[in-house]
Protein backbone atom coordinates (compact mmCIF):
# COMPACT_ATOMS: atom_id res chain seq x y z
CA UNK A 1 0.00 0.00 0.00
CA UNK A 2 1.46 3.37 -0.93
CA UNK A 3 0.21 6.95 -1.01
CA UNK A 4 0.91 8.76 -4.27
CA UNK A 5 -0.80 12.08 -3.60
CA UNK A 6 -0.88 14.75 -2.40
CA UNK A 7 2.70 15.44 -3.36
CA UNK A 8 5.17 15.29 -0.53
CA UNK A 9 3.29 12.49 1.25
CA UNK A 10 5.24 9.25 1.37
CA UNK A 11 4.25 5.95 2.91
CA UNK A 12 4.73 2.35 1.86
CA UNK A 13 3.53 -0.73 3.72
CA UNK A 14 5.25 -3.92 2.59
CA UNK A 15 5.03 -5.74 5.93
CA UNK A 16 1.62 -7.25 5.22
CA UNK A 17 1.97 -10.33 3.06
CA UNK A 18 0.49 -13.79 2.71
CA UNK A 19 1.82 -17.15 1.54
CA UNK A 20 -0.36 -19.42 -0.58
CA UNK A 21 0.11 -23.09 0.23
CA UNK A 22 -2.50 -24.65 -2.05
CA UNK A 23 -1.08 -27.17 -4.48
CA UNK A 24 -3.53 -26.71 -7.34
CA UNK A 25 -4.22 -23.73 -9.58
CA UNK A 26 -6.11 -21.38 -9.44
CA UNK A 27 -4.89 -20.39 -6.00
CA UNK A 28 -7.44 -18.76 -3.72
CA UNK A 29 -6.44 -16.02 -1.31
CA UNK A 30 -7.78 -12.96 0.47
CA UNK A 31 -5.97 -9.90 1.73
CA UNK A 32 -7.63 -7.22 3.84
CA UNK A 33 -6.34 -3.68 3.52
CA UNK A 34 -7.65 -1.04 5.92
CA UNK A 35 -6.21 2.30 4.74
CA UNK A 36 -7.82 4.26 7.55
CA UNK A 37 -5.80 2.27 10.12
CA UNK A 38 -2.85 0.98 8.10
CA UNK A 39 -1.99 4.45 6.83
CA UNK A 40 -2.57 6.29 10.11
CA UNK A 41 1.09 7.23 10.48
CA UNK A 42 1.20 8.87 7.08
CA UNK A 43 -2.08 10.75 7.47
CA UNK A 44 -1.34 12.00 10.98
CA UNK A 45 -3.99 14.65 11.67
CA UNK A 46 -3.88 16.20 8.21
CA UNK A 47 -7.27 16.18 6.50
CA UNK A 48 -7.60 15.89 2.74
CA UNK A 49 -8.03 13.61 -0.24
CA UNK A 50 -5.35 10.94 -0.68
CA UNK A 51 -4.70 8.62 -3.61
CA UNK A 52 -3.90 5.14 -2.29
CA UNK A 53 -2.23 2.61 -4.58
CA UNK A 54 -2.74 -1.07 -3.67
CA UNK A 55 -0.40 -3.47 -5.47
CA UNK A 56 -0.80 -7.25 -5.25
CA UNK A 57 2.19 -9.32 -6.37
CA UNK A 58 2.42 -13.09 -6.82
CA UNK A 59 5.71 -14.97 -7.09
CA UNK A 60 6.49 -18.54 -8.08
CA UNK A 61 9.37 -20.39 -9.71
CA UNK A 62 8.62 -18.72 -13.03
CA UNK A 63 8.84 -15.14 -11.77
CA UNK A 64 6.59 -12.41 -10.41
CA UNK A 65 3.29 -10.94 -11.62
CA UNK A 66 1.51 -7.96 -10.12
CA UNK A 67 -1.66 -5.93 -10.48
CA UNK A 68 -2.46 -2.45 -9.16
CA UNK A 69 -5.67 -0.79 -8.04
CA UNK A 70 -6.16 2.88 -7.17
CA UNK A 71 -8.43 4.04 -4.34
CA UNK A 72 -9.19 7.42 -2.81
CA UNK A 73 -8.95 7.93 0.93
CA UNK A 74 -10.88 10.98 2.06
CA UNK A 75 -10.88 11.93 5.74
CA UNK A 76 -12.24 15.46 5.38
CA UNK A 77 -15.86 16.16 6.25
CA UNK A 78 -18.14 18.21 3.96
CA UNK A 79 -19.46 21.65 4.85
CA UNK A 80 -22.68 23.67 4.62
CA UNK A 81 -21.48 27.17 3.67
CA UNK A 82 -24.87 28.75 3.05
CA UNK A 83 -28.54 28.34 3.93
CA UNK A 84 -31.71 30.42 3.96
CA UNK A 85 -35.14 29.98 5.51
CA UNK A 86 -38.17 31.45 3.73
CA UNK A 87 -41.90 31.20 4.23
CA UNK A 88 -44.92 31.52 1.99
CA UNK A 89 -46.03 34.86 3.50
CA UNK A 90 -42.98 36.90 4.53
CA UNK A 91 -40.34 35.62 2.13
CA UNK A 92 -36.79 35.35 3.43
CA UNK A 93 -36.63 35.25 7.21
CA UNK A 94 -33.95 37.08 9.15
CA UNK A 95 -31.38 34.98 10.99
CA UNK A 96 -30.59 36.24 14.49
CA UNK A 97 -27.09 35.18 15.52
CA UNK A 98 -26.02 34.83 19.14
CA UNK A 99 -22.92 33.70 20.96
CA UNK A 100 -24.27 30.16 21.26
CA UNK A 101 -26.47 29.40 18.25
CA UNK A 102 -28.25 30.70 15.16
CA UNK A 103 -31.93 31.45 15.78
CA UNK A 104 -34.89 31.98 13.43
CA UNK A 105 -38.04 33.57 14.87
CA UNK A 106 -41.00 32.35 12.83
CA UNK A 107 -44.79 32.39 12.77
CA UNK A 108 -45.72 28.74 12.35
CA UNK A 109 -49.49 29.22 12.26
CA UNK A 110 -51.50 26.86 10.07
CA UNK A 111 -51.26 27.86 6.40
CA UNK A 112 -47.71 29.17 6.61
CA UNK A 113 -45.25 26.88 4.86
CA UNK A 114 -41.48 27.08 5.01
CA UNK A 115 -38.54 26.31 2.74
CA UNK A 116 -35.01 25.69 3.97
CA UNK A 117 -32.50 25.83 1.12
CA UNK A 118 -28.74 26.05 0.72
CA UNK A 119 -25.63 24.27 -0.50
CA UNK A 120 -23.36 21.49 0.73
CA UNK A 121 -19.80 21.19 -0.55
CA UNK A 122 -17.03 18.62 -0.29
CA UNK A 123 -13.41 18.23 -1.37
CA UNK A 124 -14.29 15.09 -3.37
CA UNK A 125 -17.94 14.17 -3.87
CA UNK A 126 -21.20 14.72 -1.96
CA UNK A 127 -23.58 11.87 -1.10
CA UNK A 128 -26.60 13.57 0.51
CA UNK A 129 -27.93 16.32 2.77
CA UNK A 130 -30.69 15.47 5.24
CA UNK A 131 -32.84 17.53 7.59
CA UNK A 132 -34.41 16.65 10.93
CA UNK A 133 -36.50 19.10 12.98
CA UNK A 134 -37.11 18.05 16.57
CA UNK A 135 -39.32 19.77 19.14
CA UNK A 136 -42.52 19.29 21.14
CA UNK A 137 -46.19 19.42 20.20
CA UNK A 138 -48.95 21.13 22.18
CA UNK A 139 -49.21 18.07 24.44
CA UNK A 140 -45.46 18.18 25.22
CA UNK A 141 -44.86 15.04 23.16
CA UNK A 142 -41.66 14.78 21.12
CA UNK A 143 -42.31 15.69 17.49
CA UNK A 144 -39.90 15.06 14.61
CA UNK A 145 -40.15 16.23 11.02
CA UNK A 146 -37.85 14.56 8.48
CA UNK A 147 -38.34 15.27 4.75
CA UNK A 148 -36.62 13.09 2.11
CA UNK A 149 -32.87 13.64 1.88
CA UNK A 150 -31.41 15.64 -1.02
CA UNK A 151 -28.71 14.14 -3.25
CA UNK A 152 -27.46 17.31 -4.97
CA UNK A 153 -24.99 20.00 -3.91
CA UNK A 154 -27.76 22.62 -3.98
CA UNK A 155 -30.73 21.45 -1.93
CA UNK A 156 -34.16 22.70 -0.91
CA UNK A 157 -36.61 21.33 1.64
CA UNK A 158 -39.82 23.00 0.49
CA UNK A 159 -43.45 23.35 1.61
CA UNK A 160 -42.73 22.39 5.21
CA UNK A 161 -45.73 22.68 7.54
CA UNK A 162 -44.43 23.36 11.05
CA UNK A 163 -47.80 24.21 12.64
CA UNK A 164 -47.70 21.00 14.69
CA UNK A 165 -44.82 22.31 16.79
CA UNK A 166 -45.62 24.29 19.94
CA UNK A 167 -43.80 27.16 21.62
CA UNK A 168 -41.98 26.21 24.83
CA UNK A 169 -41.53 28.44 27.84
CA UNK A 170 -37.93 29.01 28.84
CA UNK A 171 -36.39 26.72 26.23
CA UNK A 172 -35.71 26.45 22.50
CA UNK A 173 -38.92 25.56 20.68
CA UNK A 174 -37.33 23.27 18.08
CA UNK A 175 -33.92 22.43 16.62
CA UNK A 176 -33.38 21.95 12.88
CA UNK A 177 -30.32 19.80 12.19
CA UNK A 178 -28.82 19.59 8.70
CA UNK A 179 -26.50 16.65 8.09
CA UNK A 180 -24.19 16.58 5.06
CA UNK A 181 -22.59 13.26 4.11
CA UNK A 182 -19.98 12.71 1.41
CA UNK A 183 -19.25 9.63 -0.71
CA UNK A 184 -16.54 8.51 1.73
CA UNK A 185 -18.93 8.50 4.69
CA UNK A 186 -17.63 11.69 6.34
CA UNK A 187 -20.40 13.62 8.07
CA UNK A 188 -20.89 17.26 9.05
CA UNK A 189 -23.89 18.52 11.03
CA UNK A 190 -25.16 22.08 11.44
CA UNK A 191 -28.00 23.05 13.76
CA UNK A 192 -30.22 26.12 13.95
CA UNK A 193 -32.76 26.95 16.62
CA UNK A 194 -36.38 27.75 15.80
CA UNK A 195 -38.50 30.01 18.00
CA UNK A 196 -42.25 30.03 17.29
CA UNK A 197 -44.42 33.11 17.77
CA UNK A 198 -48.08 33.30 16.72
CA UNK A 199 -48.99 36.25 18.92
CA UNK A 200 -49.70 39.57 17.24
CA UNK A 201 -48.09 42.65 18.77
CA UNK A 202 -50.31 45.08 20.68
CA UNK A 203 -50.17 48.77 21.49
CA UNK A 204 -51.94 51.25 23.64
CA UNK A 205 -52.40 54.99 23.36
CA UNK A 206 -51.29 57.04 26.32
Amino acid sequence: VSIKSPSGTTFTDTANSITVTESASPFKWSFFVDPQNDVTTALSTTKGLYTVIVTISATNGGGTASTTRTYYLDNEEPSIPSLALTNSVEGTLKLSGSSTADVYYINNKSGNTFTLSGTSTDNYMMESTSLTITGLDSSANTKTYTPPAASTISWSFASMDLSGFAAQSGKVDAVATLTAKDKSGNVYAKSINLEFDQTNPSWTMG
